[in-house]
């Protein structure tokens, strides 16, 4: 896949069966107490959450996690749900923190992971969903790189926790899909609502009409 800046920006599609990725910050900064234990732990149980909700109502869909800090890493490939339930429940519990925050390279990662080639005649809707708490560094344009996923047909939805002052909501923002004219990006503020809301994504695009 090219890393290219696209001329055109299509909606999100939702419906129909999917491949999802979740895309994980694992930074430093999620080690913060204010979703208690953590926003590690939090997200943590949120992404179990999901994996969950998929398991009782899309069994079939397919789902994989990757995290991105100084790096990233694939913590499972995508797995039919419930072929790969244990495998991505453990893996998801698995995950530790993991220096800065290259999101740039979580991305290319998790546009690898829903390439055709990865997807051989899969008809299925391709999702990302992206948790963060910070600001971005490292190499690379995290709007472009979603621009260019998002022009291959592939879900952007961005969720940032912590505080706000803090998160970059402008990138996100920007990074997201749009439907229906909604921005796919939602900031929240604490843990019940975080999972609440990755419950709300596993059935679908999360919309609001007011946030």
């Amino acid at each position: 896949m090219g890393w290219r800046l696209p001329t055109g920006s299509p909606e999100a599609i939702p419906g129909g069966p999917e491949a999802v990725v979740l895309l994980l910050d694992v930074s430093g900064s999620m080690g913060s107490s204010d979703y208690p234990p953590n926003r590690l732990e939090a997200m943590k149980e949120a992404a179990v959450k999901f994996i969950d909700a998929k398991r009782q109502m899309s069994p079939e869909d397919m789902v994989g996690v990757i995290t991105f800090g100084s790096y990233a890493e694939i913590c499972s490939p995508l797995v039919v749900v419930r072929e790969g339930y244990h495998e991505l429940v453990s893996a998801t519990r698995a995950i530790e923190m993991n220096g800065s925050t290259e999101i740039v390279d979580g991305l290319k990662e998790a546009g690898r992971a829903l390439s055709p080639g990865w997807l051989p005649g899969s008809t299925a809707n391709r999702r990302i969903i992206v948790l963060s708490d910070g600001g971005f560094y490292g190499n690379g344009n995290p709007v472009k790189v979603t621009a260019s996923l998002k022009n291959e047909g592939i879900i952007v939805e961005c969720v940032g926790i912590g505080e706000r002052e803090a998160l970059d909501e402008d990138t996100l923002r920007k990074m997201a899909s749009v439907y229906d004219g909604k921005v796919l990006y939602r900031w929240i503020g604490d843990k019940e609502n975080l999972e609440r809301h990755f419950i709300e994504m596993s059935s679908g695009l999360a919309i609001r009409k007011k946030e």
